[in-house]
């Protein structure tokens, strides 16, 4: 099995936070202010700029990592003159590996108010971006079609956020002694903020939340994190929803702990968890990653018919890896990226993979997102890098 190879775009600039949205790159700068760069003319740039194998590589690799495993690549790969083709594009471009941009020629503003304050996290859901900042959390529609309009930039909290998700009708937002905020979202067609309501406190102290598919991990000091279980209806979201989507409309806290699934799962007490160094590094969806004493183990949290942890099918290699370094841990489609003070690491089946080096401000993964399942968006000192692997 060929070791995993990064291919990077790099955009130049004082950026704070950065998200990937359909066919848009958002870029939020320093000063709080948005900006946003068309995907198609980013890939049009690479291909005048370098060549068109380059800006094929960035489609599969990087703004459609779909395409890799879907069912038009499977088709193109039993032919073997595009098969050859599809693998010799990619390989002159994984050779050089990075490549930047210019985004004074592609750069476009957003016609809003500047976030206040520090831009510490960003979340973007359903034509609507959440942002965490130092001064609060802010909520603003960037619908693709409509961002040369001017918008209303509206304070949801007013306390300093750090880190907030957005899914499943639901946003949550953590800061640190302040708690644990949520709000349920409902849109109509048009992607306005219909209700909310104001914001729920549901826990009282939050490091970082991630929901683990509708449910919500909450992060504390403690090795393991705190589950609330989602109340959620799936039906139409407006009249114009073609299909049924799960909206969560509150969370209640799970009487089985998860610390105590946990022990179990490892066969010791609770009250050595701590002692054995068990602690719950981060999960996609149901797929919780934890360090179990130095040796990093994938279990399926399941929740359905009460609360237990089995041992997941998917490998992970961890031989390489010190979690006492770990800063913090994302999701990706097919195992998880690792950050360090001097480097972000894919960890998966294949093994652990060097894909940034050098420290990052902020990294964006997109799981649940269709076009991104397998790209990471790291926000750096003096660019934005976009990784795909190939």
């Amino acid at each position: 099995m060929n070791a995993l190879r990064p291919f990077q775009i790099s955009v130049p600039g004082d950026w704070s936070d950065a998200w990937l949205y359909m066919d848009e790159l958002l870029l939020w700068d320093t000063e709080g202010y948005l900006f946003h760069i068309q995907l198609s003319k980013l890939t049009s740039q690479l291909r005048y700029e370098y060549s068109a194998e380059v800006a094929f590589a960035a489609e599969m690799l990087v703004f459609r990592s779909d395409w890799k495993g879907g069912i038009q690549s499977r088709a193109f790969q039993r032919v073997d003159s595009i098969a050859d083709a599809i693998h010799n594009s990619i390989e002159m471009a994984l050779q050089v590996g990075r490549f930047e941009i210019d985004p004074d020629s592609l750069i476009e503003g957003v016609p809003m108010e500047r976030i206040p304050g520090r831009i510490l996290a960003t979340s973007v859901y359903a034509h609507h971006a959440f942002v965490a900042s130092s001064s609060g959390l802010y909520e603003l529609n960037v619908n693709p079609r409509y961002l040369d309009r001017s918008e209303d930039l509206l304070q949801r909290l007013d306390v300093p956020v750090h880190h907030v998700t957005a899914n499943y009708g639901a946003v949550s937002t953590s800061a640190f002694e302040d708690g644990l905020w949520f709000t349920p979202i409902d849109l109509d067609g048009s992607g306005s903020w219909l209700s909310g309501g104001p914001m729920q406190r549901v826990a009282e102290y939050s490091r970082s939340t991630s929901t683990a598919a509708r449910d919500l991990l909450n992060y504390t000091d403690d090795p393991v994190p705190d589950l609330f279980l989602a109340d959620a209806v799936n039906e139409r979201r407006n009249e114009r929803s073609r299909y049924p989507s799960w909206q969560v409309r509150g969370y209640r806290k799970s009487e089985e702990n998860l610390a105590a699934a946990a022990a179990r799962r490892f066969d010791v007490d609770e009250g050595s968890m701590r002692g054995r160094n068990i602690e719950v590094l981060g999960n996609s969806k149901f797929h919780l990653l934890v360090d179990n004493s130095g040796a990093l183990e994938l279990l399926d949290m399941k929740t359905a018919n009460g609360l237990s942890l089995v041992e997941s099918n998917r490998a992970m290699a961890s031989s390489s890896i010190d979690s006492s370094k770990l800063l913090s841990t994302h999701a990706l489609a097919d195992g998880f990226a690792l950050e360090f003070v001097d480097s972000v690491r894919l960890i998966d089946g294949r093994g652990v993979t060097e894909i940034v080096d050098g420290p990052v401000a902020n990294v964006r993964t997109f799981p649940g997102s269709r076009h991104f399942q397998d790209t990471l968006l790291a926000v750096r000192d003096a660019d934005v890098l976009l990784v795909g692997l190939g």
